[in-house]
This record gives C-alpha cells, sequence and structure tokens, in this order.
C-alpha cells in the first residue's frame, strides 16, 4: 500500500487570510507536511509561500510579514486618490503595484518550478468566466491573478488573457488537489461553503 499523498488546501480568506498561518502551525509542528499545495486568493499567496519551503522557518517568515502589512502596503493610494484613479482608469479602485511588492516580499521564487512542493492556484477568466489553473510559469503573476479581488483590484493579465480573482469560482480548491493525486486533504478554509 502507497503512502498517502497530502494536499494543504488553502480556500480563498480576503483580509482573513493570516488566519491561515495557525492551522499550518498547527500541522507543521505536528509533522505533517504537504505533498502538494492548491490555493485560491488569500490562499494562494499563503500556500505558495509553503510550497517554498514548508517549515516552521518559512512559516515564521510570513507570520512577520503578515503582522507588519498594513492596507497601505497593499492599496499604498490614499481614498481620493483611488476614487480618481477609478473614474480615470477603471475597473477598480486600486493598482495592483502595492499587492504585487508585497506578493513579491512572501514569494522567494520567481516560478513554480523554484517550489520545493508541487503548487497549483487558482483565477478566473474574464473572458470565459471559468476557472483557470497555473502550476508553471511565472509564480507572482498568477499569484496576483488569483487575488484580484473585482473592484478593488484591476485584472492581471497573463499571456494576453484577463483574469480576477480565483475565489469567484472556486473558493475552496478541493477537486483541483484530487486532480493532482491527493488521497489525503487538509482544508484550511476560513469562510462558509
Amino acid at each position: 500500500m502507497n503512502p498517502p499523498t497530502t494536499a494543504f488546501v488553502l480556500g480563498g480568506a480576503g483580509n482573513m487570510g493570516a488566519v491561515h498561518l495557525g492551522m499550518l502551525r498547527a500541522l507543521l509542528e505536528r509533522r505533517v507536511v504537504p505533498d502538494l499545495v492548491v490555493g485560491c486568493s488569500a490562499g494562494a499567496l499563503n500556500g505558495g509561500a509553503i510550497a517554498s519551503a514548508p517549515t516552521l522557518a518559512t512559516l515564521a517568515r510570513l507570520e512577520a510579514l503578515w503582522s507588519d502589512l498594513t492596507r497601505r502596503d497593499v492599496w499604498p493610494a490614499g481614498t481620493m486618490a483611488s476614487a480618481v484613479a477609478l473614474l480615470r482608469h477603471g475597473p477598480a479602485v486600486n493598482t495592483n503595484v502595492g499587492l504585487r511588492r508585497v506578493v513579491e516580499r512572501f514569494l522567494p521564487g520567481a516560478s513554480f518550478g523554484d517550489l520545493e512542493v508541487p503548487f497549483a492556484c487558482v483565477a478566473t477568466s474574464l473572458v470565459t468566466g471559468s476557472e483557470r489553473w497555473f502550476s508553471e510559469g511565472p509564480l507572482v503573476e498568477a499569484v496576483l491573478a488569483s487575488s484580484a479581488l473585482p473592484g478593488l483590484l484591476p485584472p492581471v493579465e497573463i499571456d494576453g488573457e484577463a483574469f480576477i480573482d480565483g475565489a469567484t469560482v472556486c473558493i475552496v480548491p478541493v477537486a483541483k488537489a484530487l486532480e493532482l493525486g491527493a488521497t489525503r486533504l487538509f482544508i484550511l478554509q476560513l469562510k462558509d461553503l
């Protein structure tokens, strides 16, 4: 009998993404280590970071980054500047500049191939309205796309196609973990299913 393939499934969490860290700590302290990680929205950010090296040291780095994070880090423009940006440029009140900086701090790898553990994240295609999974190529762009909350952040273009927050179509990516071969799942979810 083969050992189980363990997946960490990190659902969308929005600004509550730091709560994933307590769940990850409980798992890692019990020596539960993922063979693969899938994530959506804030779960894509945390999932990508933990997939880079699923250790307590990585988690401590994530905890420090989340505890230092402010609204201005993600959305550097003030309320008035955001309103002006929306009127001038649409389709969102903020740019991706602040979130990009945050994601680049969280994710040390430039691509999915740099990660220690296989990782996939989901975004929503604005062309088809369906989910699109990313598991290779540039990591930061995929995580930004998975986290691009409609109205607050603009869509992210990847290969000529625009994407928004994956939580609009797949808030808890259990099916993808199973498709990738997971036989034991740890679902880190904060909102009702």
